[in-house]
Formats: C-alpha cells, structure tokens, sequence
C-alpha cells in the first residue's frame, strides 16, 4: 500500500494477520515500488512501515520457504537481495519505521534504510541459526558494517531478540519515540529531509556507500569529485547566497 504525501511516500507492508512476512510476491512487489520511486521526481523521501501494531516485517514466510525446492529458495534470497539492494542504492533517503518486530528479512531491509525510527515496542533481531540457517537478505554484511563485527557476531551467532533501547545504543536504530508518537516523528523528519537539496542528499549517500564498500582512498577521491560536481550547480549557488545574506 502507497500514501503519497508532500514529502514523497509511505509504503506499508500488508500482511498484518502474517505479521507482514516477506513471501516470494511480496518481495517482487516491493522490489517494483522501490524502484518505481526511486525514479519518481515527485517523490524526495521514501518511508516503509508495516501494517498493524505488532509488526514492523517479522521476517520471511517460513511456511513458504518450507515447502521450496533449491531453486525456488535460491530465487527468494535473490528477490531479498535485491529489495536490500535497491533500497540502499536509492538516490533519495529511504526511512524505516518500525512499530513492532523488525526480524530477520524485516531487520535486514531496516538495515538497508538509511534511518531507522523505532517504536519503544520495536523489537530486532536476526533469529536464523535457530532455524538452521543464516541471514540471507544481506544480514551479514551490513550489521557489521552497521555496529561493528563483535556485536554482529553476538546477534548473528545467538539469534537473539534486542528491545528498542538496546537496539539504540547498538546503533541499530536512529531514534526510539513514544508508540504513539511514531508516524508523527518519522514523517516530520521526512519533511526535514525533503526540504534538504536532492542533488546533495544523493551525492551524500553515494559517498556513505563508498565507506563501507571501498578502499579509503578510492572513496576519498570520489568524495572530492562529488564535492566539485554539486558547487556546479545552480541550486548550490543559490543555497549559498541564502547563506550570505542571513550570516550578512
């Protein structure tokens, strides 16, 4: 489900009697929308949510996965990856907001996002090895880019559940609000983000890729050239004759 919204967009996960878990359609789908805003100029911030108050995604349909041959499941982790993916290589900020179990498939795409608001009832965790598996949605390799390798392999290694609290000095979310308060506070940061330079944010992001994705210098060297191409233009240009005229 899509609410447009001056900021950009709210894409809801509805599957609240499953607790919004990732089945092989819905992975499709949600891999057409993001890309379909991705490309959308109308839209500057994207948030996804899940329907319900219990839960954020509780992971992927296991009773799905359960009954797959190899290749049915080699094409659902594909279709999970790719949604990650998708989601991390957005031109535009894509928010979480988590207003319940973020598990699994649920905690890997918040890991993709980049800002995650939680509800103080959110919980996360990426339970795999206790069903005999791992975190197949890209899990191991960004909750260690995310919160360090020891702490990745504490959740990873156990399974474990973490609270909102817990996930917030991990550095799992960004911020943890009142239940009641959750849609208010991430669709106002929305705001405050939609009213930031696309071109800018954009470049931002690429260059927060490259942390985790390259070697320092390399990164460093496309930091400057991002630098040099954004003071081309226009919108640059006047964003810093604002800037004059206020500190003038």
């Amino acid at each position: 489900m899509i609410e447009r919204a001056d900021y950009g967009a709210l894409v809801t996960v509805n599957r609240p009697k499953a607790l919004n878990a990732l089945d092989e359609r819905l992975l499709r789908r949600l891999g057409e929308v993001v890309g379909d805003l991705s490309a959308d100029e109308g839209v500057a911030v994207v948030i996804i949510t899940g329907a319900g108050d219990r839960a954020f995604i509780a992971g992927a349909d296991i009773a799905e996965m359960n009954a797959c041959s190899r290749e049915e499941l080699a094409e659902i982790v594909r279709l999970g990856q790719a949604l990650t993916r998708a989601v991390e290589l957005a031109p535009k900020p894509v928010i979480a907001m988590v207003n319940g179990y973020a598990l699994g498939g649920g905690c890997e795409l918040a890991l993709a996002c980049d800002l995650v608001v939680a509800a103080e009832t959110a919980r996360f965790g990426l339970p795999e090895v206790k069903l005999g598996l791992l975190p197949g949605f890209g899990g191991t390799q960004r909750l260690p880019r995310r919160i360090g390798w020891g702490r990745a392999r504490d959740l990873i290694l156990t399974g474990r559940q973490v609270p909102a609290d817990e996930a917030l000095r991990l550095g799992l979310c960004d911020r943890v609000v009142p239940t009641a308060d959750l849609r208010s506070t991430t669709e106002a940061l929305a705001v405050e983000l939609a009213a930031v330079d696309a071109g800018a944010l954009a470049a931002a992001k690429e260059a927060l890729r490259l942390a985790a994705d390259e070697p320092l210098a390399l990164g460093l060297a496309r930091e400057a050239e991002l630098f040099v191409e954004l003071f081309d233009r226009p919108e640059r240009a006047a964003a810093m004759e604002r800037f004059l005229r206020r500190s003038g």
